[in-house]
């Protein structure tokens, strides 16, 4: 859900094309995981307390950490998008965008499943 989120966020569907449509679809895209976000969250404060009970241990599993760097290599291209990194307009964007792609592969890789080795 977050790799969606970061989609739909990064996603300008309202540029696509002049009709007034584009920004309604947009809107309605957004509102639609604005609802996603808010049932997953609603699933989860069910398990709240043994979730809590066992924080630790799933704060320290390998999808934590890389989801943990996705969201702060997301953060740090704030900076080059903002342009308050003083670096020329292009290499601002190109930061921006590094960033964001290193992000991208670090919430994919979390959310892949776990490889099994036989070791025969």
């Amino acid at each position: 859900m977050l790799c969606l989120s970061i989609m739909i966020r990064e996603l300008d569907i309202d540029k696509l094309g002049s009709q007034a449509g584009w920004a309604y679809a947009e809107n309605l895209i957004r509102l639609t995981g604005v609802a996603v976000w808010l049932w997953l969250l609603a699933r989860v404060a069910g398990h709240r307390q043994s979730l809590w009970q066992k924080k630790l241990h799933i704060l320290c599993t390998p999808n934590s950490v890389l989801t943990g760097a996705g969201v702060l290599l997301y953060m740090a291209s704030w900076f080059f998008d903002k342009s308050i990194v003083p670096l020329p307009q292009d290499r601002s964007q190109l930061w921006e965008e590094t960033l964001q792609m290193s992000g991208t592969v670090a919430l994919f890789t979390a959310a892949l499943p776990p490889i099994s080795v036989n070791t025969r």
